[in-house]
């Protein structure tokens, strides 16, 4: 059951993370920061604005969907649905890592 919270701790810091970030360049419109427009040394969603923005909340609705399966999951107590739910965790967890090293 460690590994099960370690994994919600992380789905759910990720999913917090990513919409933030949507939150903060979609609707508060916070873009100072950001260097959008040139993608010739950097990931290709800085393209613009809005795709930075859909990119995260795609991965923010995906990693809040993973933690909500967890803990719904979790409270049925069946064992192999929690194990099913930390390989969908792990392999969502894979490809946004994937996607992060590709994208650069």
């Amino acid at each position: 059951m460690v590994v099960f919270f370690c994994f919600l701790i992380i789905g759910a810091s990720l999913s917090g993370y990513n919409l933030w970030e949507w939150y903060t360049v979609e609707k508060l419109n916070h873009i100072d920061s950001y260097n959008f427009g040139d993608v010739s040394n950097r990931a290709y969603y800085y393209n613009s604005q809005s795709l930075y923005a859909f990119i995260h909340l795609f991965w923010g609705i995906g990693f809040s969907l993973s933690a909500l399966f967890m803990v719904f999951h979790f409270l049925i107590k069946k064992k192999w649905y929690v194990w099913l739910n930390l390989i969908f965790f792990a392999l969502i967890f894979g490809i946004y890592i994937v996607h992060g090293l590709v994208a650069q």
